[in-house]
């Protein structure tokens, strides 16, 4: 015959469990038992109902009571012995999966000089939603948050604790934005360099997390606050591979004051990236310039960063005479005042510390960038003019008249044509 249950968790009746064709056999028996939940459940408001959800999302076991009903039995001379008949049991089944594919949009990555172990990511993603009841039970989820751990790289290494407190909301819909802000505490600032090192020198970086989530979800049992609820995903962020799609330009030169054997330039330099993430270091970067091998100048840019898209930045450069080389400075002069590119590298400084975070500076200082500073588009001199004077001329002096445009922004003084 067929037999009822009333299933209950915590002294709450949850639903009715039902057997049909049982045979009690001598020995051990095994009952395939199907159940409903009681579509009523989610008017109690009782915490039980969420709480008993939760344990199933975080496929935690669930000790649950099987109660003989009013219908305990099918057969009317047994219903009566088997009302009130109890089976306590255990139900469990494997943790529920509720992220699926996570596509990254834009990510912005934040680091702090003055708490060099927080790291911050501006998020910004498409987030497949999976129903944690079913494919075929309608659904309505809100994550109040996510904890966890943060990975990175193949294959995958820990970066340090997560926290995202930003909204994924689902509605009706299964692919979902998923905006907000990302904390992440780094647990190894060595791994944490590993991952910055893979974001600069390769093209994508793959990065997961392993989290748990409070979800606020409307269902066919109710509104259910749920905990806990274990939400894993990966995405791929896009590197700089190794700033070969940068592109640095030098747009404008501007002297802005000159010493013997030294001067303050400022130029403004404009690359463009193709990576899907920014990475702001909010902090210096000391930059040595070269050319031919030779070191020039150098630059300490404040709030470096790499943005999506086209970057513009202004920096001052203080271009040094090298003392075992001097010619090479009225090399590249001439060259610029001629109208020809001259080839430069900035590579993060080697004498001194490049950044404010100990464990970037040996990683970064493995990169150089090539860049372009263009030529002089006008003429240093724009008009010349001789004057025919035969007795000056018979004592060896031709009289002249030149008109230099000054490009710096500080005076120059010509001391021979």
């Amino acid at each position: 015959g067929d037999l009822s249950f009333d299933l209950a968790y915590k002294g709450l009746t949850m639903g009715v469990l039902t057997s049909t064709n049982v045979s009690i056999l001598t020995g051990d028996n095994y009952l395939n038992m199907t159940g409903t939940i009681d579509p009523n459940i989610g008017q109690l408001n009782d915490p039980r109902v969420s709480e008993m959800f939760s344990l199933y999302m975080r496929g935690e076991p669930i000790p649950v009571i099987a109660i003989g009903n009013d219908n305990a039995s099918s057969i009317a001379l047994l219903s009566p012995g088997m009302k009130g008949f109890q089976l306590h049991t255990i139900l469990q089944v494997p943790p529920a999966k509720v992220l699926g594919d996570v596509i990254l949009t834009h990510a912005s990555v934040n680091m702090h000089p003055d708490q060099p172990d927080l790291v911050t990511i501006d998020l910004d993603a498409q987030v497949e939603i999976l129903s944690p009841l079913g494919s075929d039970c309608p659904y309505d989820i809100k994550f109040s948050s996510l904890d966890g751990t943060y990975f990175a790289l193949d294959p995958p290494v820990e970066i340090g604790l997560f926290t995202h407190a930003g909204p994924v909301e689902t509605g009706d819909k299964r692919i979902v934005r998923m905006k907000g802000t990302s904390q992440i505490k780094l647990t190894s600032e060595n791994n944490y360099a590993k991952y910055v090192d893979a974001y600069l020198g390769t093209d994508s970086v793959l990065n997961s997390f392993n989290a748990t989530a409070s979800i606020t979800m409307d269902s066919l049992a109710g509104t259910l606050q749920l905990t806990g609820v274990p939400a894993v995903a990966s995405f791929i962020l896009i590197g700089t591979n190794n700033f070969a799609d940068l592109n640095f330009t030098s747009t404008h030169i501007d002297v802005k004051q000159g010493f013997n054997d030294s001067c303050l330039v400022a130029t403004s330099v404009e690359y463009h990236s193709t990576s899907n993430a920014d990475i702001n270091f909010n902090g210096f970067v000391v930059m040595d310039v070269m050319y031919e091998g030779i070191k020039v100048g150098n630059s300490t840019v404040p709030n470096f960063s790499v943005l999506t898209g086209l970057n513009s930045h202004l920096y001052d450069v203080f271009i040094v005479r090298p003392e075992g080389n001097p010619g090479v400075i009225d090399r590249i002069l001439t060259y610029y005042l001629n109208g020809t590119d001259v080839p430069l590298v900035l590579q993060p400084s080697l004498t001194v510390t490049p950044t404010p975070f100990p464990y970037m500076n040996e990683v970064i200082q493995k990169y150089s960038i090539n860049t372009m500073m263009p030529g002089l588009k006008q003429p240093l001199i724009t008009a010349a003019v001789m004057h025919a004077d035969i007795g000056q001329i018979l004592k060896g002096i031709i009289p002249s008249q030149v008109t230099l445009q000054n490009p710096f922004g500080a005076s120059i003084q010509a001391l021979s044509c």
